[in-house]
């Protein structure tokens, strides 16, 4: 099994102490349609990682929407051809 060490930073600048600090990224990573997206991972070998989740998602999404676009064109032109 794998294990990595993930980290997601923010810059605080406010008001209070550590735990407020740590309270207020929490919140962040919490909220519904967040963009704390960018995570760093480093595996045992020490080797880092940077991924960007919300690129990566948009890439698939759009792969998949061009997928059933296909689909829907082959099916649409299968069924114009079969009522020919």
């Amino acid at each position: 099994m794998t294990r990595y060490l993930v980290t997601w930073e923010i810059d605080y600048e406010g008001e209070g102490d550590a735990e407020a600090a740590a309270r207020w990224a929490w919140e962040i990573l919490r909220k519904p349609h967040s963009t704390a997206n960018v995570f760093t991972m480093i595996d045992e070998a020490g080797n880092e990682t940077k991924l960007d989740l919300a690129e990566i998602d948009e890439e698939r999404l759009e792969a998949s929407i061009g997928s059933v676009g296909d689909v829907l064109r082959r099916l649409t032109g299968e069924a114009v051809d079969a009522h020919r």
